[in-house]
């Protein structure tokens, strides 16, 4: 692992100002979904998932190319906090490279939900940063990966919700699925 000598900055903002302000998220990617699940449910307390299978997000682009990716997810709301498992099915994606052959359940990376995606892509472009991930879900939500495995083992996600999108997190964080 590389420390920087400078904090890592998105423009007039670090990453802990980020932080701050929209954490909310751990997510963890498997190679087992029903393994990783009765793996939080049995040692962790998760009560239960909200699953949704073979995503193939809008306007996907891994590694500045376009990607065809899709995923199975499960959500859990514990307390404010989502958990997310992910397994990736098939495409460029960039969960494949933490799996090992034997179960693998790793965190991968940190939700922030951000209010402002415009705000967000400024601040990268003036930092001459880009998202390594990056997509769409119709209007619902848009997302971005941030690399930051070198130098702390995992992304950063910045994830913008629409309504639509709203709805669907407040139904996570509730229980209420």
């Amino acid at each position: 692992m590389t420390i920087p000598a400078e904090p890592t900055v998105v423009a007039d903002s670090t990453i802990a100002a980020y932080l701050s302000k929209g954490f909310f998220q751990l997510a963890y990617v498997t190679n087992n979904f029903e393994a990783a699940q009765v793996y939080f449910k049995e040692k962790m307390g998760v009560n239960k998932f909200m699953i949704l299978k073979d995503i193939a997000f809008d306007n996907q682009l891994y590694m500045g190319k376009p990607s065809d990716a899709r995923i199975n997810v499960a959500l859990a709301g514990v307390g404010n906090i989502h958990i997310e498992l992910i397994q990736p099915i098939s495409g460029a994606n960039p969960y494949s490279s933490f799996l090992d052959k034997e179960f693998t359940l790793k965190l991968h990376h940190v939700g922030l939900k951000v209010d402002d995606w415009q705000e967000v892509e400024r601040d990268l472009k003036s930092a001459n940063r880009e998202f390594a991930y990056s997509g769409n879900l119709g209007e619902a939500f848009i997302f971005g990966y941030l690399n930051m495995v070198e130098e702390l083992g995992h992304f950063i996600e910045f994830i913008w919700a629409g309504p639509e999108g709203q709805k669907v997190l407040d139904q996570v964080t509730s229980g209420n699925y």
